[in-house]
């Protein structure tokens, strides 16, 4: 296993176009992933995106697990998990169980919904946001 030496990384919000299903754009992702892991880099994060079709990183904790399957040494984190989507208790332990999988590689990049996201779940029967406390 190479010692991380860079202090670059990847942000990856799994982007796609008309030309890219879905499937090829996570198969790029990983692709991508693993030619930073071996190049060295010191972390590669997955971003939460939701309601846009070009971009299809919508559970980054999923990709991550996989992710650390898929790799040996790079820093694996998300950028962020949105707070508002799911439990913060359920996040905590989803973080919990991958840095026991990965000891020492898995950082946790956490914030909150846009309001465009906040009002597109709504919309489908969402999320109670009158919760307004600060994390």
């Amino acid at each position: 296993m190479a010692e991380n030496k860079s202090r670059f990384g990847i942000l990856d919000f799994i982007p796609r176009d008309r030309e890219v299903d879905a499937v090829e754009a996570f198969k790029y992702s990983v692709e991508l992933l693993k030619y930073a892991d071996q190049l060295g880099l010191s972390r590669y994060w997955y971003a939460e995106h939701h309601s846009t079709p070009a971009l299809l990183g919508s559970s980054p904790q999923v990709v991550l697990a996989y992710a650390v399957a898929q790799t040996h040494s790079i820093k694996l984190g998300t950028g962020g998990v949105m707070l508002d989507n799911l439990s913060a208790y359920q996040i905590a332990e989803n973080f919990k169980v991958l840095a026991c999988l990965a000891p020492g590689r898995i950082e946790a990049g956490v914030g909150y919904s846009n309001a465009k996201e906040r009002s597109d779940q709504e919309k489908m029967g969402g999320f109670d946001f009158k919760n307004t406390k600060p994390y």
